[in-house]
Order: structure tokens, then sequence, then C-alpha cells
């Protein structure tokens, strides 16, 4: 047996185009991320985040004006909602760019996608959603509404821009193969 270490390649002779060695011993040129494709399919998950929580806005508007009114708070303005919809676009973004940067790891697919979208849902939504109400100034029913749909929404963009991506491999273009009529890559 061979008794040596598996010691992989730093990243800059990864980028470098160099082989990598994979858990399973097998060597694979590292797949590039599309960064065109992150930026398109990220921008679909964005406008999909984006519409979800206007589309939540008549569901709990008033009861959130009527809690940021109990703290003094004026209700959100247009330059809030600007914000949040830049915010949504970014998410998006984010999302489709750690689906693709996951990819010599998991596979491909709405599972992973949902992985991915699960973890960003804690990072972005969950933990601040928790820390508004420990802090006293979210009530929790308010807040649990809040959490779940952007779990769902969330998800559901995950898996949206997961499908619409593609990485450099998948991109090449298919031409049928001289004299025959199948396609050869």
């Amino acid at each position: 047996p061979d008794l040596r270490l598996d010691v992989r390649q730093p990243r800059h002779a990864v980028a470098r185009g160099r082989r990598e060695r994979t858990r399973r011993g097998r060597t694979e040129e590292p797949v590039r991320i599309n960064g065109r494709r992150v930026l398109t399919s990220g921008l679909v998950a964005g406008l999909i985040i984006s519409l979800s929580a206007l589309a939540m806005v008549p569901i709990v508007g008033a009861q959130m004006d009527a809690v940021l009114e109990s703290r003094g708070v004026p209700p959100l303005g247009a330059g809030a909602m600007v914000f949040f919809v830049a915010q949504s676009f970014i998410i998006g973004v984010v999302l489709v760019w750690l689906y693709a940067a996951v990819q010599p790891r998991f596979p491909p697919g709405p599972r992973t996608a949902a992985l991915v979208a699960v973890l960003v849902w804690y990072v972005s939504h969950f933990s601040a959603n928790v820390s508004n109400v420990m802090y006293g100034l979210m009530p929790v029913s308010l807040t649990s509404v809040g959490t779940v749909w952007g779990l769902v929404e969330r998800v559901v963009a995950g898996v949206v821009g997961a499908r619409l991506y593609r990485d450099e491999l998948s991109t090449e273009s298919v031409r049928p193969a001289a004299g025959s009529g199948t396609p050869r890559r």
C-alpha cells in the first residue's frame, strides 16, 4: 500500500490549470467558474427574492408598520426599499456563485442548490431575525413569518439560479461530427 500523505496542490497551482487530485485519487482538470453565467443566473435568483419579498408586504406590511411605529421608527421609505431590492440581487448572485464554487465537492443539482440556499438563508436572514427578537426589537410571530418566508424564497431562488447556471465545461458548443448526424463535444 501507498503510505505517502495525500498533499493537495496549492491554490495557485490549480489557478494555472494544473491537474488536481480528488479525494478518490483521480486527477481532473479544475473547472473554472463561468462568471457571466453566475451574474445572469444570480440576477434571476435576485429577481425571485425581490419579487417574493414584495409579495410578502400585503401579508405583514401593516403589522410591520405598527411594530415600527410602536418603537418610534418611521415606516420604511423609498430609500429602504431600493436598498432591499439591491440587497436581493446581491444575495441572488452570491447564491449562484457559492453553488458554482462547491461544484468540485458536491454533485450539481437541486439538492446542492438547496443546501447552499439554506446556508445563505442562515447567514443573511435567520441569524439577523433571531437577533432582532432577542433584542426585543421585533415580535416572534412577525419574525417567524418573515423567517420561514425567507427560507422558501432563498431555496426557490437557489434552485432556479442553479438550474440556469452552467460551468465552462457544460457550455461547450456541441457540433456534429464530420460525416455523421451525431453531435460530438
